[in-house]
């Protein structure tokens, strides 16, 4: 995974401190904490607009992720 981004670098390490649980893979703490993205926008679990656009950011950074995962 040579091939990252600062951003997606940033964001790994951002859920390697969240997702404590090392029994987890890299692919299990992205697609979890791509679910909870998901639950925060359909929920609208934010209080307004810039926080939207920062979880709606995170989302995208977290599909890019899974893409470079899996190749």
């Amino acid at each position: 995974m040579n091939n990252l981004t600062c951003e997606e670098q940033k964001t790994l390490l951002k859920l390697e401190n969240y997702f404590k649980c090392s029994d987890m893979s890299i692919h299990d703490k992205v697609f979890n904490a791509l679910i909870i993205a998901e639950h925060e926008l359909t929920d609208h679990c934010f209080a307004n607009e810039h926080e939207r656009l920062k979880v709606q950011q995170f989302k995208l950074i977290l599909n890019s992720l899974l893409d470079k995962i899996y190749v």
